[in-house]
């Protein structure tokens, strides 16, 4: 079958180029967390822009959690979007039991864990004389036994008949709050008056706590594809860039979990940001793991030394992780363009590596694909390498840069997002033509902006549409990267 070649002109009539916008040279970088929160949703992504944001879905600090830390850090340093995974394992949910006659109207909260305070009351104000209905109000507290609300829900004139329009089981089926586990009672839930006249209202308190479960192993990070489930949830939100897995200051992620997550970063185009192992104390012993690794892949970046609160002393002796700055870093750097010149990659004041690194130190840890956090003055420390793994135990040829890899991603992450309007065009050759002009479009200005090699755009790409009848039509190109 023969195939036609095209080759368009950038300057091409309006008619052609009608309905076609030109790629952006800049997009916003998304990094996604996972790990255990305080509370919010499981295996489901969730996308903030601040950290107030994040913890009006997922709470605040969490103890033998690290992810609330890393995505302030993120914010902190520059970040301005992310996609957070909460994972549990064998987390339960609170639950309270609101009396109904000689039943139960048994209610639990809609996420698991142990922070989720939770109280209802029942009233029957502007009911009338219908026996079935009922207000129900749910609170959320700041903590059991606390006062202050946080959040609250009011369902009005809710009934338990399953014929009524404000059937109470389709009306809180919306709610951020609880559920309803189990059957509704055939009579409507007892009103919980105040407990004497004057008095503020009597709310019913939790029946059990919840509980955030016990420490992650490898098989909830990694999830299943299947069911959507830990690294495979992300699938189902925004396209993430950089990948964090924030784990507590004396755990560390295991080698299936690892291996896991640089595939699907690998499969995804994304890059993810490895916390290194508590082993490595020392640049020395840092180097010696990375050559027992034997393991290399330009779509991780891992780095050294831990980094730890300023003035925090023995209590992060080991440090903490740093996955969620070094994403600061390079979201705020991405602004520019991921084409532009190298940025700043400095630590805020409030967090200070571990061990201090050399210059030379620095240099050899690079040459085995390890980032370095190097001291700067004024107490200041700055992250130096630019490079992934892909030098790790393979000597220096195989360093992989940072800046040509990520470059890499962004151009094919454009081009592909441009050609999905091709698949799904009425006219598919129309629809190459205009895809074609887009990426034409796209090269000539990354040339122009020193992003491609080359002394003319001949030089620095080729691009040719293939128009046919059956799977081989699409587009076919190449590019010459230059050092950001």
């Amino acid at each position: 079958m023969a195939v036609d070649s095209i080759d368009i002109s950038p300057n091409q009539p309006a008619e052609l180029t009608r309905g076609a916008y030109p790629i952006p040279l800049t997009s916003p970088t998304t990094a996604g967390f996972l790990g255990r929160t305080e509370r919010g949703p499981i295996n489901e992504p969730v996308c903030v822009e601040s950290f107030p944001e994040y913890c009006r879905y997922f709470g605040g600090h969490l103890s033998g959690g690290a992810v609330s830390a890393a995505v302030q850090d993120y914010f902190l340093h520059g970040g301005r979007r992310a996609v957070v995974v909460r994972v549990a394992n064998r987390a339960a949910r609170a639950k309270i039991d609101v009396p109904a006659g000689d039943d139960m109207l048994r209610l639990e909260a809609r996420y698991p864990g142990r922070h989720e305070a939770l109280r209802v009351s029942i009233d029957y104000e502007r009911t009338q004389d219908d026996d079935d209905r009922f207000n129900l109000v749910v609170q959320r507290l700041s903590s059991n036994g606390a006062r202050l609300v946080e959040d609250q829900e009011i369902y009005p004139l809710v009934s338990v008949r399953r014929s009524d329009p404000r059937f109470v089981g389709d009306v809180v089926s919306d709610s951020r709050l609880i559920t309803i586990a189990g059957a509704i009672p055939e009579r409507r839930p007892d009103a919980t008056p105040p407990e004497r006249p004057g008095a503020s209202v009597r709310y019913i308190g939790l029946t059990s706590p919840g509980d955030d479960g016990v420490e992650l192993t490898d098989y909830d990070v990694i999830g299943s594809d299947r069911d959507g489930t830990g690294l495979f949830a992300f699938a189902r939100g925004p396209r993430i860039d950089l990948l964090a897995i924030p784990l507590p200051a004396d755990k560390e992620l295991g080698t299936t979990a690892f291996i896991a997550a640089s595939r699907y970063c690998e499969h995804h185009r994304s890059l993810l940001i490895w916390d290194p192992p508590l082993a490595w104390q020392s640049a020395d012993s840092a180097m010696l793991g990375a050559r027992r690794l034997n393991f290399a892949n330009g779509n991780v970046l891992t780095y050294f030394p831990r980094v730890r609160p300023r003035g925090a002393g023995a209590r992060f002796a080991a440090g903490v992780t740093a996955s969620g700055a070094i994403a600061g870093m390079l979201a705020q750097r991405d602004r520019g363009g991921i084409w532009a010149a190298r940025g700043d990659y400095s630590l805020r004041p409030a967090l200070t590596p571990v061990v201090d690194v050399s210059d030379a130190e620095a240099k050899a840890l690079i040459r085995y694909g390890i980032n370095a956090f190097v001291p700067r003055g004024g107490g200041a420390a700055k992250l130096v390498g630019g490079v992934t793994l892909g030098a790790a135990g393979f000597g220096p040829s195989f360093s992989l840069s940072l800046d040509r890899r990520r470059l890499a991603f962004f151009i094919l992450n454009s081009i592909e997002d441009a050609a999905a309007a091709a698949v799904a065009a009425d006219d598919p050759r129309a629809a190459l033509l205009r895809c074609e002009w887009q990426c034409r479009r796209f090269f000539d200005e990354l040339f122009e902006h020193g992003a491609l090699k080359g002394k003319t755009p001949a030089q620095a790409y080729y691009l040719q549409t293939r128009h046919a009848a059956d799977e081989t039509a699409g587009l076919r190109f190449g590019v010459a990267l230059n050092e950001p």
